[in-house]
Formats: C-alpha cells, structure tokens, sequence
C-alpha cells in the first residue's frame, strides 16, 4: 500500500480520527527530508545540519510503519552517518600581510 503525500484539503477539514493523515504527514515530512538532503548534500557541514534529525529519526519504531516508508527513513539515517566522516572545511579569514616600512634616506644638506 503507498500512501500519497499530504495535500491542501488534509489541512482546511477535520483531521481524521484514523492513522492515515499521521502516515500521510510522516511520509510528506520525510520526502521533504530526503528532498533537502539531495540539495544539501554537497555542503561539508550537512552533517552537522542533519545531525538533529538523524536523532530524531532513529527514536522512530519503523517496523510500524509500511515498507516504502521504512526503506526512505533508512536511506536518510545511512545517507546522513556516511556524512560523518565528511571533513569539514571551515572558512578561515585571509591573514593580512604587514606594510613594509618605508626607508627614508637621510636629507643631507651642506651648509
């Protein structure tokens, strides 16, 4: 069974009582997920930006859930732990270079 992501209409009636619209809005959340970390992917600190949600989706019971949701929620948490081991480049201000001192020579003047 795939569910479909949340559309408008889940939002202006009565929410129902069933777990549809809770699996509906835990698949919308993480395909949105799965949508930010393609775009983020390539950012050496993605990993720190994931870090939260990886915690939070490990918390999660998947066996719960449907297979299609399970497999999404995995590639997340393995996407993000391979991350880990991603170096992190840190912006570093260019070191400004010392002015040179001016050499004066000495004004001789003859008297």
């Amino acid at each position: 069974m795939k569910t479909q992501l949340m559309n408008v209409d889940d939002l202006r009636g009565k929410i129902p009582e069933d777990g549809s619209f809770k699996l509906r809005a835990l698949h919308t959340a993480v395909k949105l997920l799965l949508e930010f970390f393609c775009h983020l992917e390539n950012l050496s600190a993605s990993y720190h930006i994931f870090k939260p949600v990886l915690t939070t989706l490990k918390r999660i019971d998947v066996e719960k859930y449907p297979r299609f949701l399970q497999e999404d929620i995995q590639s997340i948490i393995s996407k993000t732990e391979e991350m880990a081991h991603k170096k992190l480049h840190f912006l570093v201000k260019e070191k400004k270079k010392p002015k040179a001192l001016r050499l004066y020579e000495p004004r001789i003047e003859e008297v």
